[in-house]
């Protein structure tokens, strides 16, 4: 093997540490970077695995489109190899794909995929990620308001994650349950849902974890009427968010604290934040939701 190609793997295997310690900009970097020795190289495999991992870090960067047309071309390329050999490869890219899906709002589609890898999953007996599935179906199922079919689904999860004696897996349900439970009106047990969760998630510093937590439970102290409670909530996720530098994120946060200034008639603020944010979701091509 060249020096080149050391290069490359070697900027492959820290662009998966920095997948696992969420530096998801900085893995892009390396993925990249590694992916452009391996095409030089007409190295296939090693490109499409590159891809395969720019779909996960480019989805958990809200980078949608990317992450589709990422895990396509991976998919493409093991398709032209042994099917069988390559079955759990092509599921991995169908699984980002689905995470893709739903991020672009084509929840249908993110089932259709999820359905569809989970017999790969079930096959190869990776309970845990069968478990990630159902917590992803029920994801598109709540963007689709199926909320007490979404509810099932992260509950099963959930139940495969406390088997495995998992209660990182098991506190991520409880995001999707209370999410859920958000959907049915049901605010006071969203919370205690979304409270299990972030005390896992500060118990092992999974600052984004608390912050996605604290951006979704701002709508249940809204509804509450908790309304401080809610903007020191948004508050703390977007500084969360910053400091990872997660643009779109920190969007949706100043997005949900101008909803709630305008509905506290602090109009001025709310249509100053709300400026602000609009031209992040333009920069990325996505209709900014009304704040009205």
């Amino acid at each position: 093997m060249s020096f080149e190609l050391i290069n490359a793997a070697a900027s492959f295997d820290q662009g998966l540490g920095a997948l696992g310690s969420q530096d998801f900009n900085k893995a892009v970097e390396l993925f990249l970077s590694a992916k452009d020795i391996f095409l030089k190289h007409n190295r296939d495999i090693e490109v499409a695995d590159c891809d395969c991992n720019l779909a996960k870090a480019f989805a958990m960067l809200h980078k949608f489109e990317e992450a589709e047309n990422s895990a396509e071309a991976a998919k493409n390329v093991y398709l032209k190899h042994d099917p069988a050999e390559m079955e759990y490869a092509v599921a991995e890219c169908e699984l980002f794909k689905a995470k893709a899906c739903f991020g672009l709002k084509r929840y249908d589609e993110a089932i259709g995929l999820y359905d569809r890898v989970e017999g790969v999953y079930k096959k190869f007996q990776q309970d845990k990620i069968v478990a990630l599935v159902h917590l992803g179906k029920g994801e598109a199922l709540n963007g689709l308001k199926r909320y007490n079919e979404g509810l099932d689904s992260a509950v099963s999860a959930k139940v495969i994650f406390q088997k495995q004696g998992d209660m990182i897996g098991a506190a991520d349900c409880e995001v999707r349950i209370a999410e859920s439970m958000q959907g049915l009106d049901q605010h006071e047990a969203a919370i205690r849902s979304f409270t299990a969760a972030k005390d896992v998630y500060a118990k092992i510093h999974n600052k984004l974890g608390i912050a996605t937590c604290n951006t979704n439970e701002a709508f249940s102290l809204f509804r509450l009427g908790r309304h401080q409670e809610a903007l020191e909530n948004l508050k703390t996720a977007r500084e969360i968010f910053q400091g990872h530098n997660l643009e779109l994120p920190m969007a949706d946060c100043d997005i949900k604290r101008a909803k709630i200034l305008y509905h506290l008639n602090r109009v001025d603020e709310a249509n100053q934040i709300a400026a602000a944010a609009r031209i992040v979701y333009d920069k990325h091509n996505i209709k900014p939701p009304d704040i009205y």
